[in-house]
């Protein structure tokens, strides 16, 4: 069994503009995914990582940033204050809005 993935994306000239990045970033948030449930279930799967090498400039040595957007992007974004910071949540989880005038 090979573990793989492939993904392709059509996408309206209408909503290009703003859907093009929101479904890289999708595409990099698989890959990191996948990338780290490779490597915690490896061992307990009766199968082998799906690897191809690009003609031109061959195998890498490190993988692909992409495959590290998390940890170095994603992460850090979320620890910053943002605007749903500044509401407070009700014991049940929902968002308690602040209106300001």
């Amino acid at each position: 069994m090979n573990a793989g993935q492939q993904t392709v994306e059509w996408v309206h000239a209408g909503i290009a503009e703003w859907m093009r990045p929101v479904i890289s970033m999708a595409a990099a948030l698989q890959v990191s995914e996948a990338n780290a449930l490779w490597h915690l279930l490896k061992d307990f799967l009766p199968a082998h990582e799906n690897t191809s090498v690009p003609p031109q400039s061959g195998l890498r040595n490190t993988p692909d940033e992409i495959a590290e957007i998390v940890s170095s992007w994603v992460q850090p974004l979320g620890q910053q204050r943002n605007e749903l910071s500044r509401h407070e949540r009700l014991p049940d989880g929902r968002l308690l809005r602040r209106m300001e005038p």
